[in-house]
C-alpha cells in the first residue's frame, strides 16, 4: 500500500513534515542538493494520515491504527 511505503523509514528514506508555507522552499532545497523527494500528502484535523500515492488516488489511515502498529511487539 502507498501509506505503508510512505512510512517505511530506513537510513535512506524519511518522512518529512513541513509547514505548507515553507513547502516550496523545502522542495527547492532538496532539489538543489540532488535529494530525491516527493510530496505524498498533507496533515489534516480529521484524525487520519492521508496519502496521495502512485497506486491509489488517495488513501487514508486512522492515526489510532498507526499508533497501534507502531507500539505493537515486533515478534523478533
Amino acid at each position: 500500500c502507498d501509506a505503508c511505503r510512505a512510512c517505511a523509514e530506513d537510513p535512506h528514506r524519511y518522512l518529512l513534515e513541513a509547514d505548507p508555507a515553507h513547502g516550496g522552499a523545502v522542495e527547492r532545497t532538496l532539489s538543489a542538493a540532488g535529494v530525491a523527494h516527493a510530496s505524498i500528502g498533507h496533515v489534516t484535523d480529521g484524525g487520519h494520515l492521508e496519502v496521495v500515492g502512485a497506486r491509489t488516488a488517495r488513501e487514508a489511515v486512522a492515526i489510532a491504527d498507526l499508533q497501534a502498529a507502531w507500539n505493537a511487539p515486533t515478534g523478533g
